[in-house]
């Protein structure tokens, strides 16, 4: 007979990319190069990951860093489906 397991819950930082954002996203990606574009009023830019790789990012899309460091970017809609706000 076959045992369930769930998988490990990892806590994981994220911040919104939005106009707001921008030098606190600097900041706290430890000041790695971040290019910050507006084009007909639509923000984009990108992002340096942990590892010198570079990351599109989009206005509204979260950029999360794991317990190692890792750098991805998620659209809203799928960062809301996986992630829940921590409590504290």
């Amino acid at each position: 007979m076959a045992t369930k397991y769930n998988t490990v819950t990892e806590t994981v930082e994220a911040m919104k990319f939005i106009f707001d954002n921008l030098k606190p996203i600097y900041l706290w990606l430890g000041y790695a190069d971040v290019s910050y574009y507006v084009k007909n009023r639509t923000l984009s830019g990108i992002v340096t990951g942990a590892n010198g790789e570079k990351l599109s990012v989009q206005k509204n899309n979260y950029i999360v860093k794991d317990s190692s460091g890792n750098i991805s970017v998620w659209t809203a809609d799928d960062f809301n489906k996986k992630f829940v706000k921590a409590e504290e």
